[in-house]
């Protein structure tokens, strides 16, 4: 499962194979939270989270991109 700005935008939860699941969503500028819930249950274990937007093509989320802030 994949929120957004706490919002559930994917939700792909249960047993089944190895799928890819999308969905656009238009951001307004600026920095926004995401959280992603995830497991795995026998088979190959395979997960990846990618990004495009104007002036770059469907690519993973490079960890650059990425932070968190201390609680």
């Amino acid at each position: 499962r994949m929120h957004l700005d706490g919002n559930l935008i994917i939700n792909n939860d249960g047993l089944h194979p190895a799928a890819e699941v999308s969905k656009g969503v238009h951001l307004r500028k600026g920095f926004h939270s995401f959280r992603i819930r995830y497991f795995q249950e026998g088979g190959a274990n395979h997960f990846e989270v990618h990004w495009a937007g104007p002036g770059f093509d469907r690519q993973e989320i490079p960890a650059s991109a990425l932070f968190h802030e201390k609680e």
